[in-house]
């Protein structure tokens, strides 16, 4: 069975239990103790789905990068990425601690726009 990538619908996210499909834990992450336990849950997650209220969306990818040219010493970043017109479009959010609802929302909606500047 194929794990399924969690949902963050505007401020809330659910994770789902890999063997069962059901839904496992639901937070807000606009609640300080519930943005902590989403953000230890990502430890365990490569990424997720982003869907604003407004209909934008994006998905939400971990990679690790070298910190300060140390090739031994990978951290994890986040990037948001979005398909429009054919072309992929990514975005660089940053640390785990960038991803709050209000940073998400905002690079959903960049990620939206036809023309980007």
């Amino acid at each position: 069975m194929a794990k399924k990538t969690p949902t963050l619908r505007d401020k809330r996210i659910i994770f789902w239990d890999e063997f069962t499909d059901d839904k496992m834990m639901e937070l807000d992450i606009t609640v300080p103790r519930d943005h902590r336990a989403f953000l230890e849950m990502l430890e365990t997650y490569k990424s997720f789905r982003f869907v604003g209220s407004d209909g934008t969306s994006c998905s939400v990818v971990k990679e690790l990068r070298p910190q300060f040219g140390d090739k031994e010493n990978l951290k994890p970043v986040w990037y948001a990425h979005r398909r429009l017109g054919g072309k992929l479009r990514r975005r660089y959010i940053g640390k785990p601690e960038n991803l709050t609802h209000k940073k998400l929302k905002a690079v959903a909606f960049e990620l939206s726009q036809r023309e980007l500047i």
